[in-house]
């Protein structure tokens, strides 16, 4: 299905491009919503005279953009993170951060989606980003970020050491003496009487 599409809309088109469409998205989900209409021939006169008047509108809007683009190349934006010890940031810069402030310093409003990041801003320096400003116009940016608040970097806590859960290691008794002849004397006239026994221990042991 053939239409003209009143709106930019992403991954069809932009305003006023004439694209051929599956039936059931135009039906259901283009045209209701107001995004394009049919491409009859009325519309196909009148998108001709709306080319025209926008081709004027679009010739004074560019040498905007580009005038707008040489300020941008020699500005450089500043914005605070918080930071670790190391350097690194706790999170990243957004390009809805970087729009914002680029309001807020110039006074243009630049749609977050215009602006590319080659890799997500994750530590503190100057990195350059690509802004467009109109069709066919864009512009890098130096983008500085610094500490605003640096914050310790937190080091996990040692795993304790598990308790040791063996037995201590009994302690061998000591051999024992060897047995001698031991005499005692019971204190009789008559010879002394011959007793097995071990060192070390009264004959009242025996």
């Amino acid at each position: 299905m053939k239409l003209i599409l009143t709106q930019d809309v992403e991954g069809v088109g932009d305003k006023n491009d004439v694209k051929d469409v599956v039936g059931g998205y135009a039906r259901n989900f283009l045209i209701p919503n107001g995004m394009a209409k049919l491409a009859t021939k009325g519309a196909l006169k009148e998108l001709e005279v709306t080319r025209r008047i926008d081709e004027r509108k679009d010739t004074r809007k560019r040498g905007e953009a580009q005038r707008t683009a040489e300020k941008l190349r020699a500005l450089t934006l500043r914005i605070p993170a918080k930071t670790g010890a190391s350097g690194r940031l706790f999170g990243s810069v957004t390009t809805q951060e970087i729009a914002q402030r680029l309001q807020d310093e110039t006074g243009i409003e630049v749609d977050r989606r215009k602006v590319a990041l080659e890799a997500p801003i994750r530590s503190i320096g100057t990195h350059t980003v690509s802004v467009t400003i109109f069709k066919g116009v864009t512009s890098d940016v130096a983008v500085e970020v610094f500490g605003d608040e640096v914050v310790a970097d937190e080091t996990p806590a040692a795993e304790a050491s598990p308790a040791s859960t063996e037995t201590p290691a009994e302690t061998p008794d000591a051999p024992a003496a060897p047995e001698e002849d031991i005499w005692a004397d019971e204190g009789g006239a008559e010879a002394p009487i011959l007793v097995r026994g071990r060192r070390g221990r009264g004959v009242a042991d025996l």
